[in-house]
């Protein structure tokens, strides 16, 4: 059993895919995810899969002009156990880590190597402040 501990360790797309629950991601100047497929997770923690959504763990929309929005968690059902739902939500947590960390390695949130300022990163870096989500 995976425990919460483990869990709150995990801060990059390699941790998470250590746990064996499905990992798949898409992470990019438009946005994207990082998800661990429900079945894996709900078999593992023992629940009901249609109480998470299809891919659980974190997403990012794109908010246009190169902008991306705020890194949020996905969302699962209030019928839970509370105990569960403790390490639901460190995962979530993990998984917005892990995209943060991905955007990161790749630069996309820092100055460019001329030492140009990046506008879109500093637009991202605001809104996500802001905690913008949507633009719509």
């Amino acid at each position: 059993m995976i425990t919460k501990k483990q869990i709150e360790e995990c801060n990059t797309l390699e941790d998470l895919g250590a746990l064996d629950l499905g990992l798949d991601y898409s992470v990019g100047g438009r946005g994207g995810y990082v998800g661990l497929w429900a079945s894996k997770v709900a078999e593992h923690f023992n629940i009901p899969v249609n109480y998470l959504p299809r891919k659980f763990g974190a997403y990012c929309n794109y908010l246009g002009g190169g902008i991306r929005g705020a890194i949020m968690a996905s969302s699962f059902s209030k019928d839970v156990p509370e105990k569960k739902a403790r390490i639901l939500e460190a995962l979530a947590e993990a998984c917005k880590r892990a995209y943060e960390n991905a955007e990161n390695e790749t630069g996309m949130n820092d100055d460019y190597e001329d030492g140009e300022t990046n506008w879109e990163a500093e637009a991202t870096k605001a809104a996500r402040k802001a905690n913008l989500v949507s633009a719509y």
